[in-house]
């Protein structure tokens, strides 16, 4: 007889080529200015910082190591603290920005440290003419993005203990058509039993791959979902509001899980299909197919 086996394994979306270096974002430096203004442009600031392609560190856990420094931060010149920063809050780098608010200029700084305490990026005295007939907000929201556009933090190389991500997957269509030979033996009972046991072992393995797409469509759901309502709470400049960065990352994790998951239900998916089709006169099909927000996985057997 003639085995003919298509197997076609589809994915919601590919795992990242490469992970974003983490960054413990200290809280932005004002000097003058009024208390409203400089709330607001702590508040800007950290918008635009939630923006850049890094993986910033907790706001809380930058908080809880920085109240054992004096004045709950970091003093000017201060890389000891900003390497002690990286280290506690296992992030491979540290960002310490300033911003002078009086003055016919904005003014602002900044500097990169890893957590060896060497700097690695610095912008030093950015002057930024101010508009006196405008709003003063928007024009410091412009200068932090001037800022981090020098800054290009994009560029910043992965800390060496970093974990190196899985290469990206592509789908795959295998096709196998070719003759399956059949031998004689002697001992009927023992090839039955043999081929019993590989459709049973296919069952087992058909279900985990089920299951574990079930769990993915879960993180995916999740992710999904929670990034529909992250849209809509965004400030006037469409940043994301200080109060979210951590479900947006929350959300970046769950779809990263959801997408190994699918990874994983796949290849058993595979593996229980020829499983079942080799052990005898039997049919199966295993199938994985993309729907909103997830994936729909099942199997279906005839022996």
């Amino acid at each position: 007889m003639r085995l003919g086996l298509v197997v076609c394994l589809a994915f919601v979306g590919a795992l990242p080529a490469s992970a974003a270096p983490r960054v413990a974002v200290h809280p932005l430096v004002v000097m003058g200015g009024d208390a409203r203004g400089v709330e607001q442009s702590r508040t800007d600031f950290i918008g635009e910082a939630a923006r850049q392609p890094i993986g910033m560190v907790s706001r809380g856990a930058v908080t809880e190591t920085l109240a054992r420094q004096p004045n709950g931060e970091c003093a000017a010149e201060a890389a000891g603290c900003l390497a002690l920063l990286c280290r506690e809050t296992g992030a491979a780098y540290a960002l310490w920005t300033t911003l002078m608010l009086d003055g016919p200029s904005f003014v602002l700084g900044a500097r990169v440290v890893a957590s060896n305490g060497a700097v690695v990026k610095a912008v030093e005295g950015l002057t930024i003419p101010k508009d006196l007939f405008s709003a003063r907000a928007p024009q410091v929201q412009a200068a932090f993005r001037q800022l981090f556009s020098q800054l290009d933090l994009g560029s910043l190389p992965e800390a060496p203990t970093a974990v190196a991500s899985a290469p990206k997957l592509e789908p795959v269509a295998v096709v196998v058509d070719a003759p399956v030979p059949t031998v004689e033996a002697p001992a009927v009972a023992a090839t039955a039993g043999g081929s019993s046991a590989a459709r049973l072992l296919g069952f087992v393995v058909g279900g985990a791959a089920v299951a574990t797409g079930a769990v993915a469509t879960g993180f995916a759901v999740s992710a999904y979902s929670t990034g529909a309502a992250l849209k809509g709470r965004v400030d006037s400049h469409g940043s994301v509001l200080p109060g979210d960065v951590l479900t947006a990352s929350a959300i970046d994790r769950n779809s990263s899980i959801a997408t190994g998951l699918y990874v994983g239900a796949g290849v058993a998916a595979a593996a229980s299909l020829a499983l079942i089709l080799l052990s005898g006169d039997s049919s199966a099909s295993v199938s994985i197919a993309p729907v909103e927000g997830g994936a729909m996985a099942g199997v279906s057997c005839r022996f």
